[in-house]
């Protein structure tokens, strides 16, 4: 993992980055300090960059590349959109990472840790956390809208299964 502040960056990433939808409520100057919170890291492929089960309060928007979500060594998901959000869940609470993320590709992201909101001093604090806050809540919302139309399919599925096998006349004995 290679590390950047924003003082390295060029003008033409900046205005990028000032272009993400999580930015859109952001004043400039609310925008360059929430920016100075921050650092970019680049990860090569196959880098990790959040270990399941580890503690920090670190958030990542993804600049560029992908970055591959996995549970108990099983996919979650694929991160490919520039101003995804990942890593949100444990910088809610002292909770431990609930997944890993590793970089498929040669992978950018900015990091912020939410424990550096305590640099801030009252309005700004204020400001800030509640723009990340309301951030994080329409990402569960729809990670939760999403999860909730997949496990509507997936008892549908069941039910369809269940009938099947009745209509075969098997008994449990049989299905194990």
């Amino acid at each position: 993992m290679q590390q950047s502040n924003f003082l390295n960056i060029s003008r033409d990433l900046m205005s990028k980055i000032r272009e993400m939808p999580v930015f859109g409520n952001f004043s400039e100057e609310e925008f360059r300090k929430a920016l100075s919170l921050s650092k970019i890291l680049h990860y090569e492929p196959g880098e990790y960059i959040i270990d399941e089960g580890s503690r920090d309060t670190t958030v990542y928007l993804l600049l560029s590349g992908s970055v591959r979500i996995v549970k108990n060594d099983r996919e979650v998901t694929l991160i490919r959109r520039r101003g995804d959000i990942f890593g949100e869940m444990s910088a809610l609470g002292d909770f431990p990472r609930s997944a890993s993320a590793y970089a498929v590709s040669e992978t950018d992201c900015i990091a912020t840790d939410i424990l550096s909101l305590e640099k801030l001093s009252g309005k700004d604090r204020l400001a800030f956390s509640c723009m990340l806050y309301r951030v994080f809540s329409e990402i569960l919302a729809e990670r939760l809208r999403s999860t909730t139309e997949e496990l509507a399919k997936a008892k549908k599925e069941l039910v369809e299964l269940k009938k099947g096998v009745g209509d075969k006349n098997l008994t449990r004995k049989d299905i194990r």
